[in-house]
């Protein structure tokens, strides 16, 4: 509901979310849309997948430090943990929210297939993503 499409082509072309706007490191902001992506992953895609081509298009026109990518992984399950804990006290708050209880069991999938994956797998893959997006740079004006 954030993302902004170009009518004509249906493109994404930009995405607004003033709602967690706060003064943070922008790795934190990479590691919430990476987990978010991964609750839906693309056709054909794993989570991490998923996660990973968010990352390749980031570096595309941001750099990602070292220190960075190696707190990648624990930003981006902190981040499902919250949503699903966050998540679980609005069910207990409103039992009957079946919009609620429909979004719960995503998240908890998502983290679990997230987490168990092998942390020199997933940190390849990372890798891979940040070095192909940063070859294929694009210019910012």
């Amino acid at each position: 509901s954030n993302i902004l499409i170009d009518p004509k082509s249906l493109k994404v072309i930009g995405v607004i979310d003033f709602g967690d706007m706060v003064y943070s490191c922008k790795v934190y902001d990479l590691a919430i849309s990476m987990a978010y992506s991964m609750i839906k992953p693309l056709p054909n895609c794993s989570g991490t997948e998923t996660a990973a081509a968010i990352l390749q298009g980031y570096c595309q026109t941001n750099e990602i430090s070292e220190c960075e990518r190696k707190i990648l992984r624990i930003c981006i399950a902190s981040r499902l943990a919250i949503s699903i804990t966050l998540g679980a006290l609005s069910i207990y708050k409103d039992p009957n929210n079946e919009y609620l209880k429909r979004h719960a069991q995503p998240g908890r999938n998502a983290l679990r297939s997230f987490w168990t994956h092998d942390p020199p797998d997933v940190d390849s893959i990372f890798k891979n993503a940040i070095e192909t997006g940063t070859s294929s740079k694009i210019e910012t004006h």
